[in-house]
């Protein structure tokens, strides 16, 4: 018989033996985050030893036992319920949701947005300065600046880029902000 696994939304922590405050945070589902990590709870166990954790003693308590998480596997929650799940496996199965996509700071300027942030912060006294050397972005910093605003032709040229930006890319700012 051939089945097909139910696409279900998930989170995931790798365990590392190192992580035990965060694993301790993902597994009592951020509910604790200010209260002394303990080494047991309804479901999970943390082997301490002074205080500290011994690399790779994390049990997941399980209806049908406990189960040794080893170091690199992952703990997935999914509908409510924890398991773990080797690396190779995990990857085979899940596909990283990406939350941060990096971009250049060129990328930044050319879509309008550093001017469109820079407007506001002038508000404050504030801006982000880059510094640009043979056409090429070499430093980035925030500042505190005199100045308030921006000449005629950069406001135009602002308009522009982010309108621009904004007509390229509006789908997938859609989807994003229903998913």
């Amino acid at each position: 018989m051939i089945v097909k696994r139910k696409a279900a939304d998930a989170e995931a922590m790798q365990w590392t033996g190192q992580n035990q405050r965060d694993m301790f945070d993902f597994l009592t589902n951020y509910e604790k985050t200010n209260e002394m990590m303990l080494p047991e709870e309804d479901n999970f166990v943390i082997d301490m030893v002074n205080g500290t954790c011994c690399s790779g003693n994390l049990m997941l308590k399980t209806p049908i036992g406990e189960v040794l998480v080893n170091i690199n596997d992952w703990v997935v929650k999914e509908e409510g319920k924890f398991f773990s799940c080797s690396a190779y496996v995990f990857e085979q199965i899940y596909t990283r949701y990406e939350m941060v996509e990096e971009k250049s700071w060129k990328a930044f300027r050319e879509s309008g947005l550093l001017w469109w942030i820079n407007r506001i912060l002038h508000t404050f006294g504030w801006a982000i300065v880059i510094e640009i050397d043979d056409e090429k972005i070499t430093n980035a910093y925030p500042a505190r600046v005199k100045y308030r605003g921006f000449d005629s032709d950069s406001e135009e040229r602002g308009f522009k880029n982010i309108s621009k930006y904004l007509k390229e890319n509006i789908e997938e700012l859609e989807k994003e902000a229903n998913e």
